[in-house]
C-alpha cells in the first residue's frame, strides 16, 4: 500500500509540474499591460503559478501509473519465485535439537507439524518428523495420541524401513509387558522390551546369564562418581486392557558385590545407602499419577535374593502402566523372575 501511494504521489507531482510548464501563460501581468495574459491553449485567464491538467495528460498519467504498478507486481513475483525454498532437513535437525537438547517439547511438536504440513517435504524427512512427534507426545504424557502417531508411521511411511521399524517397536511395547523373564536379547546389552535411564552402553542395564536366580537376569547399574545417583530399568504400556482390574507385579531382587574403577571391592554390607527397589506407577493423561509405589517401604540392601510384590487396582481413567527396578546409591542391582498378572476382575 505504501509503495503504490508513493508512486501515485510522484506521478501526480510530475504531471502537474509538466502541465504548469506547458499550459501556464504567465506568472502575472507584464509591466505596462492593462489586461492579464491569456492562455493560448486553454483560452482562459491564467492563474499565477497554477495550472489545470488536460484530459489527455490525465489519461497519460493513468497509463503510466498502471504500467509502473504492473512492473512492481512482476518484480515482487520474481523475488518471491527466487526466494530460497524451506530446507526441510535443516528444520528437522533444529526441531530435534529443540526436543532433545533444549527439552522444549511444545516448540518441537510445533516444528514437526510445520514440516509435515509442507507439500514438498522429502519422505525420509516426513517419516522422521512424524516419529519424533510421536516421541514428544509420549514424553508429554499423551500416550494414546503417541500410539496413533507411531501407527501412522508404519502405514503412511512403510517404505521408510528404519523409521517404520522403530515405530513398530513402540507399538509392540504399548500393547503390554514383554520379555519379563529376559529370554530375549544379547548378554551385556539392554534386553529388548525394556527401557533405561542412561544411553551409555557402560552404564545401561545389562542382560546376564551368570549369578541369576533363574536362567537369565539383568543388572541395573549406577554410574560411578554419583553417590546420590540411581539407575533405572522399566517398561511402559497401555492400561486399556487392565482398567477396572487388580494387578500384581512381582520380582526377585538382590545387590551384588563388584570392583570399582579404582580396583576396590564394593560390598552391599559395607554400603548401607545402596538399595534395589521395585516400583509401579499408573498414570492417566498428561502423566497425572493415579497410583505410585516406588518401593521405599521394602528396599533390598543385601546380596540375598528377595522376592517382592506390589498389588493395585487399575482405575478406569488409567492410560499408562509403568513398572521397573531402581538401583539407588552406588550399587549394582540384579533383577529376575519378573511377572505382571491380573489377579481379579
Amino acid at each position: 500500500m505504501c509503495v503504490v501511494w508513493g508512486i501515485d504521489s510522484m506521478l501526480d507531482k510530475h504531471h502537474l509540474l509538466r502541465d504548469a510548464r506547458t499550459h501556464a501563460c504567465s506568472a502575472g501581468t507584464p509591466a505596462g499591460d492593462s489586461e492579464p495574459a491569456t492562455c493560448l491553449t486553454c483560452t482562459r485567464e491564467a492563474t499565477p503559478r497554477t495550472a489545470t491538467p488536460t484530459r489527455a495528460s490525465a489519461l497519460h498519467a493513468g497509463s503510466v501509473r498502471h504500467a509502473l504498478a504492473g512492473f512492481i507486481l512482476v518484480a515482487f513475483g520474481a523475488l518471491a519465485a527466487n526466494a530460497p525454498a524451506p530446507d526441510s532437513e535443516r528444520d528437522l535437525e533444529a526441531a530435534i535439537h529443540r526436543e532433545i537438547v533444549l527439552g522444549d517439547l511444545r516448540g518441537a511438536m510445533a516444528d514437526y507439524r510445520a514440516i509435515l504440513s509442507r507439500s514438498d517435504k522429502p519422505r525420509p524427512v516426513a517419516a522422521r518428523a512424524l516419529y519424533q512427534l510421536g516421541e514428544c507426545l509420549e514424553k508429554s504424557g499423551q500416550a494414546e495420541e503417541a500410539y496413533n502417531t507411531f501407527r501412522r508411521v508404519t502405514t503412511e511411511y512403510a517404505g521408510e524401513t528404519e523409521m517404520a521399524s522403530l515405530a513398530r517397536v513402540k507399538m509392540t511395547a504399548w500393547s503390554g509387558p514383554r520379555n519379563l523373564r529376559f529370554e530375549e536379547g544379547t548378554v551385556g546389552k539392554l534386553p529388548p522390551g525394556w527401557q533405561a535411564l542412561y544411553t551409555n552402553d557402560d552404564y545401561q542395564p545389562q542382560l546376564r546369564h551368570d549369578g541369576c536366580h533363574s536362567k537369565a537376569c539383568t543388572v541395573v547399574i549406577v554410574p560411578p562418581n554419583m553417590p546420590k545417583g540411581y539407575g533405572n530399568l522399566w517398561q511402559s504400556f497401555s492400561a486399556a486392557a487392565y482398567r477396572g482390574k487388580t494387578v500384581r507385579l512381582r520380582a526377585s531382587l538382590r545387590l551384588e558385590p563388584f570392583l570399582t574403577p579404582t580396583g576396590s571391592l564394593h560390598l552391599p554390607s559395607d554400603n548401607g545407602g545402596d538399595s534395589a527397589q521395585l516400583w509401579l506407577l499408573v498414570e492417566k493423561a498428561y502423566k497425572i499419577p493415579l497410583f505410585s509405589d516406588i518401593g521405599d517401604d521394602q528396599p533390598v540392601r543385601s546380596g540375598d535374593w528377595t522376592k517382592l510384590e506390589i498389588e493395585t487396582r487399575i482405575d478406569e481413567e488409567a492410560q499408562v502402566i509403568k513398572f521397573g527396578v531402581m538401583s539407588i546409591g552406588g550399587g549394582h542391582a540384579l533383577v529376575d523372575d519378573v511377572s505382571f498378572e491380573v489377579v481379579s476382575q
